[in-house]
């Protein structure tokens, strides 16, 4: 199921590499839970396995998008096959 959740700033951490953070954007992925489960599990502390994302310029409001109330973080995995998103 595709997520969008736009969050305020983004900080996507790449493994070997520098920081990027962006500010007000949408990140879009894949994931197999419902939006209402995936933030819970975010809020929790908890991290989302995702193989893949894209980062998205807010321009508008659309169906399905969901604030988050917390910066979100996505850091590659030490073996450089995918991401784990968190709400730190």
């Amino acid at each position: 199921m595709l997520q969008n959740l736009l969050a305020t700033e983004i900080v996507v951490v790449p493994s070997g590499a520098p920081r990027v953070v962006y500010g007000l954007s949408v990140i879009e992925f894949e994931c197999g839970d419902e939006v209402d489960a995936l933030y819970a599990r975010l809020r929790a502390g908890n991290a989302v396995e995702l193989a893949d994302f894209h980062i998205i310029a807010y321009e508008k409001e659309r169906p399905s998008l969901l604030l988050t109330d917390h910066p979100l973080r996505l850091e590659q995995k030490e073996n450089g096959q995918g991401w784990f998103l968190t709400m730190p």
